[in-house]
């Protein structure tokens, strides 16, 4: 070949060779591994002999200034015996996209033997055998322990100092709750679960919201403080999923923050953490079989903003404040289905936000168009709550409940959307959910209208003497109902104060030990006072609440249809 030539073959090649080369920006995807027990953050974190000890760490070297996305998992080895304390103080960029996204996931998910990872956002106070405690009056307040604290507790902020929103953990998961905005030894003594920080000191009389506890003594138990954040995801972070984790003490376990999109939380659980167990206030994430127990005021927020996000089978269980809240003008079109809402009701009144009224989903200040399908709720206090905090707070408009289950709640569906003033006008419609064993199916405060009930059953509810199973207390009320069931009641079937107006027409009431209505009830001729006759009324039965034809009212409906939620 000529020399000249052999130069341009040359020199070509290393031009293709260039081309084809990763830059610095495109550097090849791989795995981060992170190890709390072998792992130090000083190794390069590219194998699980050679792993990271922190979970921050492997977050933090997914994108590199400078470099770029260098890796698109994470994996973190989970332990029976080793919790990961994590010190997060701020959220993470992590710019997956739709083809290339990026998982943080425990090691060996979805594997036989895999082990959950404990992440902890918790400042210790004291571990069994802390001689710091001292009793400052054994005499008379003999379970009232002391210890010097003076880190700040979050929740004691002037700013929300008076909602006693802060916590105090006893061995992982029984909340300690300050029984007043200043309580007094005799007021801590009084209160098993308790606890006071004035600052300088924090106090506690430890105890169970049920049961007894063999020992009161801080000095046998671990104390701790939600206090650093959990897994919290910052603007420009997209197309990330967390699953397999387990997060706790933490201050907001998942947050997918500023316009973070297309993030998921899967089979993460996220309890006993402080505000809240997950929050989001952008669009299209997804929240799947995620679960969370005792977080300071509800598992999942949507705040203002939040659209086109989904719940499903999530698993709520006696959270302080609600399950999921969706709050704002700007919040619309996210889906909570299939998932289980359970046993506010086990929070104590003096325990639980909202004045311990806890509730299953809250649904306030202009929230619209969201839809509420298939999901249980069940032995909470409120079981969905339409709420309103400001006169300014717009209407919730457009929201859609149906197919739900509505079992042993205090009020199933309890409407204030007229609180403080708030505009309580907004279309809501109601459709085919079972309500059974509720103190109230439905019950509204005040000032209401737009909200339409339609083939819904109610069965076996045990409203006060006097009211009903569906209840319009004061006046200004005006909902509907039609095409549905009301079978047995302690009182009424149906009871409307003066100034409102309850419309009935093409249902049944039957069973009503006071009678079938009373007060401001508009009854519709098309309205029946027959037994449905429902194939079973056994819960556990594939039939529970649904009629056949050979139902007296198999087509009393406004349609000759079947009325009621359930039809064989």
């Amino acid at each position: 070949m000529h020399p000249r030539a052999r130069s341009i073959a040359v020199s070509v090649l290393l031009l293709l060779v260039a081309a084809l080369a990763p830059t610095a920006t495109q550097a090849a995807a791989r795995t981060l591994y992170v190890d709390g027990k072998t792992g130090s953050d000083s190794n390069s974190g590219g194998s699980p002999s050679a792993a990271f000890k922190t979970v921050a760490k492997g977050l933090a070297e997914v994108y590199k200034e400078g470099v770029g996305r260098v890796a698109d998992r994470v994996e973190i080895k989970g332990y029976s015996d080793y919790v990961y304390y994590e010190k997060a103080t701020s959220s993470h960029y992590l710019p997956g996209t739709a083809t290339t996204p990026i998982t943080i996931e425990g090691t060996g998910y979805g594997a036989s033997g895999y082990v959950r990872p404990i992440i902890s956002g918790a400042l210790v106070v004291s571990r069994p055998g802390d001689t710091r405690w001292t009793r400052p009056d054994a005499a008379r307040y003999p379970n009232v322990w002391s210890i010097p604290w003076s880190t700040a507790i979050p929740g004691y902020e002037s700013s929300v100092r008076t909602y006693r929103q802060e916590r105090v953990f006893m061995d992982t998961s029984q909340p300690l709750v300050r029984p007043k905005t200043t309580p007094t030894l005799a007021d801590l003594q009084a209160m098993p679960a308790s606890q006071y920080w004035n600052g300088s000191r924090l106090y506690v009389r430890l105890g169970l919201w049920s049961g007894s506890l063999a020992t009161t003594d801080p000095r046998q138990h671990t104390i701790e403080i939600p206090y650093y954040k959990g897994l919290l995801t910052g603007t420009g972070s997209a197309y990330v999923t967390f699953r397999g984790l387990s997060i706790r003490h933490a201050n907001m376990a998942i947050g997918f923050t500023g316009d973070a999109h297309h993030m998921t939380a899967q089979s993460v659980d996220a309890s006993y953490n402080y505000g809240m167990g997950f929050w989001t206030a952008s669009d299209y994430n997804v929240f799947r079989s995620v679960s969370g127990k005792r977080n300071t005021i509800q598992l999942l927020k949507f705040d203002n903003g939040a659209q086109h996000n989904l719940v499903d089978g999530m698993t709520a269980v006696e959270n302080l404040g609600q399950g999921v809240k969706l709050t704002g003008a700007n919040t619309s079109y996210n889906t909570i289905r299939n998932s289980t809402f359970a046993d506010g009701k086990n929070v104590p009144m003096t325990a639980g936000q909202y004045g311990g009224y806890t509730q299953g989903i809250l649904l306030e200040n202009g929230a619209h168009h969201n839809y509420i399908e298939d999901n249980t709720i069940r032995n909470m206090r409120r079981g969905l709550y339409l709420y309103q905090t400001a006169s300014t707070s717009k209407a919730l408009t457009g929201n859609s409940v149906k197919r739900n289950l509505f079992f042993d709640n205090s009020a199933a569906i309890y409407i204030w959307d007229s609180r403080s003033g708030g505009s309580s006008s907004g279309a809501m419609s109601f459709s085919r959910n079972v309500y059974a064993g509720n103190l109230y199916a439905i019950q509204s405060e005040g000032a209401t209208s737009g909200k339409s009930f339609d083939h819904e059953t109610i069965y076996d509810s045990r409203p006060a003497k006097g009211l009903g199973a569906i209840y319009l207390k004061g006046s200004g009320g005006k909902v509907s109902v039609r095409n549905s069931i009301i079978r047995r009641s302690t009182a009424y079937g149906v009871r409307a104060d003066s100034g409102s107006t309850l419309t009935i027409s093409y249902s049944t009431v039957h069973g009503a030990a006071s009678g079938t209505r009373s007060g401001s009830v508009s009854w519709s001729s098309t309205n029946k006072t027959l037994d449905p006759k429902f194939l079973s009324t056994t819960r556990t039965s594939g039939l529970y609440l649904t009629i056949g034809s050979s139902s007296p009212v198999y087509a009393a409906g406004s349609a000759k249809d079947p009325i009621g939620a359930r039809v064989q």
